[in-house]
């Protein structure tokens, strides 16, 4: 199941006679939600719906929101989820171009908690600065109001209640700067090129040595020789 990576069954809720179509197409529930009598499905055929559209991204239009329109957003993704991991989701807010790019990379972490009748637990990690925050939820796939009902309703208790996640705050790190990056990781590869200038200097210098050293010994053995021949020639006139 790429929505729940710990098991192979699909979810149960999802499909025509799942409890979500039931549900929204509930006329008491339609009624309350003041939604028109509409037949509901929670999901559609992607290959009809999505044939022509383009894959262009969205990420400028959330920093619209974020900075022009001052809503507050949130992120959440499933640890479990495959099909939209939380990973994806990390890259996509930290390359995200906005009024608080800088500020949040380096924004507070902390760990979510949620009582579910059992005293407080951890039910999360989130990263939240102002109007913005991300949660990942702890062994919970595609569908968390399906794997996590209680830390669901917490989330959207709070959201609506401008409250945050971050319950624990984690100790933080400062991290390097791109440009001190830049710099060790320049100063990394001239130290490198010099010690194998180095190293290739001293090998093709020992290198050198020996074969000076052999051809002395060539030279005094063809002396020796020749001067053996020598006598040789002189005892035998």
């Amino acid at each position: 199941n790429c929505y729940d990576i710990t098991t192979w069954d699909p979810y149960d809720i999802l499909g025509d006679e799942g409890t979500i179509n039931k549900f929204y197409n509930n006329p008491a529930v339609q009624d309350a939600l003041h939604a028109r009598p509409i037949k509901w499905y929670g999901c559609v055929s992607e290959g009809t719906l999505l044939k022509y559209d383009k894959p262009l991204t969205v990420v400028p239009y959330i920093a619209e929101l974020l900075d022009d329109a001052g809503l507050r957003i949130l992120f959440y993704n499933g640890d479990r989820d495959l099909l939209c991991a939380f990973t994806g989701t990390e890259m996509m807010l930290e390359s995200m171009k906005w009024s608080s790019t800088v500020e949040w990379k380096h924004a507070p972490r902390g760990v979510w908690m949620v009582d579910e009748g059992h005293g407080p637990r951890v039910a999360g990690y989130t990263k939240a600065l102002g109007n913005l925050e991300f949660v990942t939820v702890y062994n919970s796939g595609h569908m968390m109001s399906h794997n996590q009902p209680a830390r669901a309703l917490d989330m959207v208790k709070r959201f609506l209640k401008g409250e945050t996640l971050l319950d624990v705050k984690l100790p933080s790190y400062p991290r390097v700067q791109e440009d001190n990056h830049k710099k060790m990781y320049f100063t990394g590869t001239v130290m490198l090129a010099i010690v194998i200038f180095l190293s290739a200097s001293l090998f093709l210098a020992h290198r050198w040595r020996g074969s000076e050293r052999k051809r002395g010994v060539y030279e005094e053995l063809s002396s020796t020789d020749n001067s053996e021949l020598g006598d040789n020639d002189k005892e035998l006139t």
